[in-house]
């Protein structure tokens, strides 16, 4: 699953492309229009404004290329760098081209691009930034042709609609961006109950170890993969009499201690689970028994040393039984050996760990 730092940097990344995309794209409609359009007298110097303004450009990508290289800064802050650059270079193409009204729609380029990030603090912003530089770059235009009578009438009619055009860009994106941001916080919910649950259904929930469901399939799956391991049946001893003695909440108590030592040997190569009652199983990914019972004697050791008050201050033990699964063995075999090997140490005093021999 993609992380949220993941997506951060794939976000940064496409929006890096995105503005070095816009530079060419600007550039060469540009070379493209002042050659075909613009008269023979004036192409040259056209064609030098556009190289040096389009400089800018470039300058300001490569500016934030060095600046994401930079490893002090948060992902989040790196997210935003490449949008400001696009509204830079929108900025820079608008005011290089105001006597066009038309122009002045880029500057909803970066609103448009922000609903994409879903954050809506960060689209009421260019939001914002767009609506104060479109109603400023409208203005001057105004104030500077405000002489030429014919130019000017038919600019104002271009400037409102280009205005009205771009008030609705803006209207859509607020709603958008706000939509988005609501269907992003119920599909993280969504997960967040969906993670939950699948948590529920694995976890026991009085020992926090996994339950016998997921021992099942897991043991399964160790199975039809051929992988090398050994597995231990772990159970308390006399514990029956723990719960007519001092009740089922006492003995509650002692399954949960239990379950938080076996917890603490969890890892990528031990598996712990509540088989049932005051039984619990752990799975070894190796075929050491060996070593299997020295871990297991160290968890018994703590376990017995113990005082528990609501059982006096009396301490508990348990006994475990070890078995290294051969290449005819199942699920089913396996578990057996490790049973009648428990039965062993129950039977010879209890407190003890025990080996099945072949």
């Amino acid at each position: 699953m993609i992380d949220i730092n993941e997506l951060q940097k794939k976000w940064t990344k496409c929006m890096l492309y995105l503005s070095i995309a816009l530079v060419i794209v600007f550039f060469t409609g540009e070379i493209l229009l002042y050659s075909l359009l613009a008269p023979i007298d004036i192409i040259k110097t056209s064609l030098i404004k556009v190289i040096v303004y389009q400089s800018i450009n470039v300058v300001l990508v490569l500016i934030t290329y060095f600046i994401l290289k930079s490893k002090k800064l948060p992902d989040y802050t790196k997210a935003l760098i490449p949008l400001a650059t696009i509204f830079l270079i929108c900025i820079n193409f608008v005011f290089n081209h105001y006597y066009y009204p038309s122009a002045i729609i880029a500057l909803s380029i970066p609103v448009l691009l922000s609903i994409l990030y879903t954050d809506q603090k960060l689209t009421h912003k260019m939001i914002i930034l767009c609506t104060a530089l479109t109603i400023a770059v409208s203005i001057i235009v105004l104030v500077l042709n405000i002489n030429d009578v014919g130019f000017y009438d038919d600019y104002v009619v271009n400037i409102v609609i280009v205005d009205t055009i771009i008030l609705f860009l803006i209207i859509s994106a607020a709603t958008m961006v706000k939509m988005e941001h609501k269907r992003h916080e119920l599909l993280t919910e969504s997960i967040r109950q969906r993670n939950y649950y699948y948590t529920q259904a694995r976890i026991d929930e009085l020992t926090k170890t996994h339950n016998r469901n997921a021992y099942t399939n897991k043991i399964k799956r160790l199975v039809e993969h051929k992988e090398r391991f050994c597995i231990a049946i772990v159970d308390i001893d006399k514990f029956k009499i723990v719960n007519d003695k001092y009740g089922h909440k006492a003995g509650d108590n002692v399954l949960a201690y239990l379950g938080s030592l076996l917890n603490r040997i969890n890892s990528e190569t031990i598996y712990t689970a509540r088989y049932g009652g005051e039984e619990f199983v752990v799975i070894f990914l190796n075929d050491d028994t060996e070593h299997a019972k020295q871990v297991l004697e160290k968890l018994k050791n703590k376990f017995s040393s113990k005082h528990f008050e609501e059982l006096d201050n009396t301490t508990v033990t348990f006994s475990a039984g070890i078995a290294k699964k051969t290449k005819i063995d199942d699920e089913t075999t396996i578990f057996n050996k490790a049973d009648e090997a428990l039965y062993k140490a129950k039977d010879t005093g209890r407190n003890k760990i025990c080996i099945f021999k072949q």
